[in-house]
């Protein structure tokens, strides 16, 4: 999945792709993406937190789609070399 994020920013700057910039719900988009990775910590017996700092705005100009795939992808990897104790938290800043 990183490749494909590498690739992606590739074709980005290469003009091969366009990025659909929108005004969206940033702190709406972390919880779903809270909600997914929580479904699977519990299915690991991991107990799982997130905290977001009173600094991160709640809506942001941005690709929401491939935000949403980058994070996704990052928490992907994360939750496979990471999980191995019984609590994870992550903090947005």
């Amino acid at each position: 999945m990183l490749i494909n994020d590498v690739l992606g920013m590739s074709k980005i700057e290469a003009g091969r792709m366009t990025l659909k910039i929108t005004g969206f719900d940033l702190w709406h988009t972390l919880k779903h993406l809270e909600a997914l990775i929580r479904i699977r910590a519990e299915r690991k017996g991991v107990q799982f937190t997130v905290t977001r700092a009173s600094n991160v705005p709640q809506s942001i100009n941005a690709s929401e789609s491939r935000l949403r795939q980058t994070l996704n992808s990052g928490f992907n990897v994360w939750t496979v070399r990471m999980w191995r104790g019984k609590y994870a938290h992550i903090f947005f800043t």
